[in-house]
């Protein structure tokens, strides 16, 4: 923690807010659709995947912000109340989302060592550490981008501006990324292709079918548990009425949003669960 506090500089406000429990939370999953997961490929090679956030640090630092914006800016936090920019609290609040986008990272890297550290000790093999894929999900980086400027007769323009992808991830040309579909369906490795017009960005995941008080009301426990051990998929199912939210069916058909967004991204591989952790 030490180290991610002399390298983002936190304000005095996100500081005070730290504590001993944050430092604890490093390498900890969280709840929600957060999982741990051990998964195989098209070539039956084994990979490691895990999907969690900056933990409680990020949710205080958000509600924190959106409290200052919106006494700012004279409206109600739930209504998208917003900080500009080159404002001081802009600035502070710039500075406290990179330091919880690091901490979110750290907070990936340490867990994936201790899951590291567990297969080997479980099968005696090592991890190819070369071929590790860690992107942010819902997040903001400035950019350069291109949009078309309406005003002065309409003309394209190009600048450095901060993009917010929320449910979504980058997806740059070139760039390695994760696109999850659900505990009981796969996952996705994906290529960037760069498109300008989405921003250069592709879906996080799936995207729910089902918000998660209907998944709670009309998910099956039984018939949950009965797909993913149709699946052979490793997991708990005492927790099967715990995590309906995050069953299969609570969740968009995979393969159809792969298609629809094609142009965004290619597939490098398409991974199947073997193991899966789920937070609640």
């Amino acid at each position: 923690m030490r180290t991610l506090i002399a390298q983002h500089a936190p304000t005095p406000w996100l500081r005070q807010s730290l504590t001993s429990r944050h430092s604890r939370q490093l390498g900890s999953l969280g709840g929600g659709n957060h999982f741990v997961e051990l998964v195989y490929d098209e070539e039956d090679r084994v990979w490691m995947m895990l999907h969690s956030g900056s933990r409680n640090i990020g949710n205080v630092t958000a509600q924190h912000y959106d409290e200052v914006a919106a006494k700012q800016s004279g409206g109600r936090k739930e209504a998208l109340a917003f900080l500009r920019i080159k404002s001081k609290e802009g600035q502070h609040y710039l500075t406290d989302m990179e330091f919880c986008q690091s901490y979110a990272s750290e907070n990936r890297r340490f867990m994936m060592e201790t899951f590291a550290e567990v297969v080997k000790k479980e099968t005696g093999r090592d991890t190819l550490w070369d071929q590790m894929v860690n992107i942010h999900h819902n997040y903001c980086e400035c950019e350069q981008c291109r949009y078309y400027d309406g005003s002065g007769g309409g003309q394209w323009r190009e600048e450095q501006l901060w993009v917010t992808r929320k449910g979504a991830t980058s997806a740059k040309s070139g760039q390695l990324g994760i696109i999850p579909g659900s505990m009981g369906t796969g996952s996705y490795i994906v290529r960037g292709k760069g498109q300008p017009d989405s921003w250069q960005s592709c879906s996080h995941g799936a995207g729910r079918s089902m918000s998660r008080s209907a998944a709670f009301r009309n998910v099956d426990p039984k018939t949950f548990a009965g797909h993913m051990k149709e699946r052979g998929i490793v997991w708990d199912s005492n927790y099967a009425d715990k995590v309906r939210d995050e069953a299969p069916m609570a969740y968009k058909d995979l393969g159809v949003v792969m298609r629809n967004q094609q142009d965004l991204v290619e597939v490098v591989h398409y991974l199947q669960p073997l193991i899966n952790m789920k937070g609640w």
